[in-house]
């Protein structure tokens, strides 16, 4: 049933995201939580806790991640 809601979602042109590793975006993210990580980049998605659907303007709902800080 997951499968065919996602494929569902697909097809209407909200196909899902991992931004795992993306720079942070306000557009595209909700930050939940920050975290130090002394070999990340600052500002980039170390962990998505919600998957977000859709791009750009067409965006069903943001993605809730966790937000890697230099430490």
């Amino acid at each position: 049933v997951r499968d065919q809601a996602l494929d569902v979602l697909a097809r209407l042109g909200f196909p899902r995201r991992d931004d795992r590793g993306a720079r942070f975006d306000p557009a595209r993210h909700e930050a939940v939580a920050s975290r130090p990580d002394p070999e990340a980049e600052a500002d980039v998605v170390a962990e998505v806790v919600r998957p977000a659907y859709g791009e750009g303007d067409h965006q069903l709902r943001a993605a809730q991640v966790v937000v890697a800080r230099p430490g």
